[in-house]
């Protein structure tokens, strides 16, 4: 009696269809069949000896005439559910996108994104999957819990330049299970840089929040950032404590804070251990890597210790560019901790 149909009207055949034992209903369907007392006598489960197909719309028929177990009578209408699997994983977007006529290009060292239709699985996400051609310097990735469906690509972009993106697409995974489905050749990722002969625009980058060192293999451990056409920048780091965290979560993404807000949130927590203002030396739109040395702050001889660091251009840098408005400050923030334990976690 039980009845599977496609959109297109196909009907799945009942020997498609295999009966799941009561063992396994009840684990996958537990809080359904605890609803209410009933359900443990009342449900039918059952799987699909093949795959459905991707993104596609299914109904679920039980006619009526349909016997019951309890006695001689008989359903006396149709019920019927639908339900869609999953789009195969894709790319919808990307940025630079010469396709779009606002962000068809960017400047040097601006962090390129890529957007997805799934949400991504964390833990198949890899710096090693993503070439490029020409090969570009000072990549990072950044995948975070608030954004699952999209890859930050941090750089040091060279201006007058296309880059072409190459994936390994069979590594790369949705939360589902499925495969990146792409081909390059009918759908070319490109990143093109422009070419600029004025600052229009500072950019500064770095891998931000929680960050993790094993002291046991860092002979001088440091953090690493990109700078471009920021001139100069300032530089804070704060001895702190696990009970100083919740205060830290202020300064935890890195989203612009005005100058308004900067003087409320002047004092960081923890003890201060460096504040001043370093000169960047840069280059008219050449990205720069910058390294803070960070051996001398942890704790000795031990070498471990948690530190907080942020990093924000001064407003006589941020004051260069005609087209920046004076409240933006971008900043990055971290919260170090160099130890032989840790946890890390990632939810979605």
């Amino acid at each position: 009696h039980l009845c599977v149909v496609r959109c297109d009207e196909h009907k799945i055949s009942n020997k498609e269809l295999e009966l799941v034992d009561e063992t396994t209903a009840k684990s996958e369907f537990k809080s359904f069949i605890n609803e209410k007392e009933g359900n443990h006598e009342q449900y039918i489960a059952f799987t699909f000896k093949d795959d459905l197909l991707k993104a596609t719309q299914y109904t679920i028929q039980v006619p009526a005439g349909c016997p019951s177990a309890e006695g001689p009578l008989m359903t006396t209408s149709e019920w019927s559910a639908s339900f869609n699997t999953y789009e195969p994983l894709k790319i919808i977007d990307w940025f630079p996108n010469k396709n779009d006529d606002w962000r068809n290009t960017a400047i040097p060292g601006r962090t390129w994104s890529l957007t997805f239709n799934n949400s991504l699985d964390h833990s198949t996400i890899k710096k090693s999957l993503f070439r490029f051609e020409p090969e570009v310097s000072g990549l990072g990735i950044e995948h975070t819990e608030d954004n699952d469906r999209e890859i930050l690509l941090h750089n040091k972009s060279q201006s007058n330049t296309v880059y072409t993106l190459l994936i390994q697409s069979e590594i790369l995974k949705d939360i589902y299970g499925q495969t990146l489905q792409h081909d390059p050749s009918d759908q070319p990722i490109q990143f093109e840089v422009q070419t600029i002969n004025s600052p229009i625009l500072g950019v500064l980058r770095g891998e931000s929040g929680m960050i993790i060192m094993d002291p046991a293999l860092l002979n001088e451990p440091c953090y690493t950032f990109i700078v471009c056409n920021y001139s100069e920048l300032i530089l804070r780091i704060n001895r702190v404590k696990p009970e100083h965290y919740q205060e830290y979560l202020l300064y935890f993404n890195r989203r612009n804070r005005s100058d308004v807000e900067q003087e409320l949130d002047n004092k960081l927590p923890g003890e201060e251990l460096l504040n001043e203002i370093i000169q960047t030396n840069c280059q008219l739109n050449e990205p720069k890597d910058i390294r803070v040395p960070l051996k001398a702050y942890f704790t000795k001889p031990s070498g471990v210790g948690q530190l907080l660091i942020l990093i924000e251009p001064t407003k006589k840098a941020r004051a260069e560019f005609r087209n920046e408005h004076w409240n933006d400050r971008p900043t990055i923030s971290i919260w170090l901790q160099c130890t032989r334990l840790a946890v890390d976690v990632f939810s979605s």
